[in-house]
């Protein structure tokens, strides 16, 4: 699981927030690096994502710009692995795009 390597000021490619999906794997720039998580909820303009710091223990929950996420790919032992209920809870929700507004 490699994070994307360029920052977020730097970003290019950067898609509008909107098509982040509930439930969905992104990397998301936090405290000085790209940490993986998980998106919550989005809107046009912002992502809701609840991520983990590597090396740390526990998550958190922070409110992002699209150009502070990014698609991951490969799983996280933490995040994807069961371990977290309340994201469990959101994945078994049906991913749709009626939150986006």
């Amino acid at each position: 699981m490699s994070a994307p390597a360029v920052s977020p000021q730097d970003r290019r490619d950067v898609d509008r927030a909107a098509g982040c999906l509930p439930g969905g794997r992104v990397w998301v720039y936090r405290h000085g690096g790209w940490q993986p998580g998980i998106v919550e909820q989005a809107s046009g303009r912002a992502v809701m994502v609840t991520y983990r710091i590597v090396g740390q223990r526990g998550s958190r929950v922070d409110t992002v710009t699209a150009a502070y996420v990014a698609p991951r790919a490969g799983p996280d032992s933490f995040l994807d692995g069961g371990v977290c209920p309340r994201l469990e809870k959101l994945r078994a929700q049906p991913a749709d795009a009626s939150h986006v507004k």
